[in-house]
């Protein structure tokens, strides 16, 4: 049975679910909680921590898909309604008897996530004289959603998204309301083996561009220094109005000479 995490640096809430996959849990492909899936829980953190060497070094590969395990249609109509009873009875049955501690951790974890995933997905309502019509929103709303929820299905394809400088903020905001406690282990997992590399070799000292892109997305740094767009420009010191410019007396006629006398 276990209790939590070695170490409790991960709830182990969002460990399972980070192991069994969020589209398995919705489409009823769970697998059985049993004593190889319960081994992959509890060394959650140590895969962490492989992965975390893996992106530091750079050997970590570099094709990815996005995945859209839903239509449009069937996301709609999956999220804007409650978890059925009846996938609540199945999921319980995929956990054994000694087990029960967590499989309420990871039922909170997933009515929580249920929750939060409903709110984002995307929807366009039109005013018509029956009344509003719910449409198909723009293909760029769904490319957000299916963006953001890529990282909410398999968590740990954030390290491969670092590492090619593809993590964008909406991701890590995600990420960060759906696994708190894995963002904070995945930090010190990468600080960890910055470390552990800068001791075996001492000229390593800063990651790839893209990479260290990535790795400030996902500490939520800014990436871009801000600053005030305004220029304003120093008047010059006046010292007086100049005299008039003096006229060419070779182009003058007889007249004006005169008039000057």
């Amino acid at each position: 049975m276990i209790e939590a995490v070695p170490g409790d640096e991960i709830e182990v809430g969002e460990a399972t679910l980070a192991v069994v996959g969020f589209t398995n849990v919705i489409k009823g492909e769970m697998p059985r909680i049993g004593v190889e899936k319960q081994r992959a829980i509890l060394d959650l953190n140590k895969t962490i921590d492989g992965l975390a060497l893996d992106f530091v070094y750079d050997r970590l590969p570099k094709k990815l898909s996005m995945p859209r395990p839903f239509t449009y249609r069937k996301l709609l109509d999956q999220f804007t309604k409650p978890l059925p009873q009846a996938t609540l009875m199945d999921l319980h049955k995929k956990f054994p008897r000694d087990a029960a501690d967590i499989e309420l951790s990871f039922m909170s974890t997933l009515q929580s996530a249920y929750a939060h995933l409903g709110e984002m997905v995307p929807v366009a309502d039109i005013d018509t004289y029956l009344g509003p019509k719910r449409i198909a929103p723009t293909s760029d709303k769904t490319f957000e959603f299916f963006n953001s929820y890529w990282v909410i299905d398999t968590p740990l394809v954030v390290f491969q998204l670092m590492q090619c400088g593809g993590l964008n903020p909406e991701q890590v905001t995600a990420f960060l309301k759906f696994y708190p406690s894995l963002h904070n282990y995945m930090k010190k997992a990468i600080l960890e083996a910055i470390v552990k590399r800068n001791h075996a070799e001492p000229s390593f000292m800063f990651l790839p561009p893209r990479a260290d892109r990535g790795l400030a997305t996902f500490k939520q740094q800014r990436i871009v220094p801000y600053g005030v767009n305004v220029h304003t420009i120093e008047p010059k010191p006046t010292q007086g109005e100049p005299p008039p410019p003096k006229l060419r007396t070779t182009l003058q006629t007889a007249g004006q000479k005169a008039a000057e006398l």
